[in-house]
């Protein structure tokens, strides 16, 4: 925990120690819902105590789907939860009530981060505002996630996945000509929001490491969005072409094509920057006498808007794209990928669920991992996608039953007496 006079820990931020431990030293206080669960799970791979504050009801993550079989216990059946509150410890505490703001409080005290997902406004009309955290522990980081941020005119303005990636620009290209955009896959605007708040709360821990100083780090959905896909949205903005409709325009070759084993994304590049990648794949065609001179002889780099206009004749675009087409019907995904490691080309399989499952790569990097003593037996979880002084950052702690360490996080770490423990179990503001 941090004081208002901290002193650095004896190995600082350096790897000499277990890479599991970066962040040991330091305890988190997690109180997000699902919608930025991933950044305590981030911190807590890094080796951070992060105990996940839930309401004594449960966390609204634990009925997110998918859902396991009805023979697992409904507050531990959600695989979402399972795999964003990983490596976490659990209290149910009812900050709401006066006894359990009090409780948070006292835990603010022996924390070093708070990271929250609550309206803004909400965490101050509890009495839980960044000020009442500041004098419980003026070393705080606070972290908020908010739809818009916690101050400016859409401050209190309510959100959608679809309407936070609209307010950022990334929507704009998802659209046909006539009609309104589409959405983006699965909703996922949060959690770029959440790994931002994860950067964000170490960035402000370099700066108390430097002054022991704590303070509030706003993290808005919206403006996490527009980082997102920067060059895509704003690159007009410094002299590049007008970003284009994804679905409106005619687009000379296909991205997506099958193969003998499924689909691979391929893309025929052009202009001067990836051109060469298309070269190289005409040539290997020519080398397998699949193509014409005269298509082998095409010099994509030689073109410079994506929809090819004026530089290939249509007759001869629709003879590159049946030749492609021809030369990759009886090939496998996996010819494909030594294909593009060897000859340069821009291409990628496109996996089924069960294929990254069995990945041969994956299980190299023990990217799967099956944690100890889980309410799902069986269940693997993503682990940390970076090695860390080439070591794999473990799951070892699987995502916490509802209440299973509220004990022991207030009595037996806070000092809560035991008889007020009790007392506050009656009165259910803990459980």
């Amino acid at each position: 925990m941090l004081a208002a006079s901290w002193d650095p820990p004896e190995h600082g931020m350096t790897l000499d120690f277990a890479p599991s431990r970066l962040l040991s030293p330091y305890r988190v206080l997690d109180l997000t819902d699902e919608t930025a669960l991933l950044a305590g799970r981030i911190l807590a791979d890094l080796g951070a105590d992060v105990v996940q504050i839930e309401p004594t009801a449960g966390s609204s993550a634990r009925r997110v789907p998918p859902l396991a079989a009805d023979d697992v216990p409904e507050p531990d059946r959600s695989l979402y939860w399972s795999s964003y509150a990983a490596n976490k410890r659990g209290a149910a505490i009812d900050i709401t009530h006066p006894a359990g703001r009090d409780l948070l409080l006292r835990l603010v005290a022996t924390a070093d981060f708070l990271i929250e997902s609550a309206p803004p406004g909400e965490m101050a009309r509890l009495g839980l505002g960044y000020e009442a955290l500041a004098g419980a522990n003026p070393a705080l980081v606070h972290v908020s996630v908010t739809p818009f941020g916690s101050t400016g005119p859409k401050a209190h303005w309510a959100s959608t996945d679809i309407t936070l990636w609209g307010s950022g620009g990334p929507l704009l290209p998802q659209r046909d000509e006539g009609r309104p955009p589409v959405r983006i896959a699965a909703p996922q605007a949060y959690r770029h929001a959440a790994a931002d708040a994860a950067g964000g709360a170490l960035i402000a821990h370099f700066a108390r490491v430097r002054d022991g100083k704590g303070q509030h780090v706003d993290i808005s959905v919206q403006q996490s969005v527009m980082e997102a896909t920067l060059s895509r949205v704003l690159s007009s903005l410094i002299g590049d072409v007008d970003t284009l409709a994804a679905g409106g325009v005619a687009l000379p070759l296909p991205t997506k094509w099958e193969v003998s084993d499924g689909y691979v994304s391929l893309t025929v590049a052009m202009g001067t920057t990836t051109g060469h990648f298309s070269n190289n794949l005409m040539q290997w065609i020519h080398e397998e006498g699949h193509c014409s001179d005269e298509i082998a002889a095409i010099d994509w780099r030689g073109m410079q808007r994506p929809t090819g206009d004026g530089e290939v004749a249509p007759e001869l675009l629709a003879e590159v794209e049946g030749v492609i087409r021809a030369f990759l019907a009886d090939k496998t995904k996996s010819e494909l990928m030594d294909a593009a490691v060897q000859r340069k080309l821009m291409v990628t399989p496109v996996f089924t669920i069960e294929e990254i499952a069995a990945s041969k790569h994956l299980q190299a990097r023990d990217f799967w991992q099956a944690p100890p003593d889980s309410p799902l037996p069986g269940t693997r979880l993503p682990s940390f996608p970076a090695k860390v002084d080439g070591a794999t950052l473990p799951v070892g702690r699987p995502a916490p039953r509802l209440g299973q360490h509220t004990r022991e996080v207030l009595v037996d770490e806070l000092g809560v007496d035991a008889r007020e423990y009790e007392r506050l179990l009656r009165d259910g503001v803990v459980r």
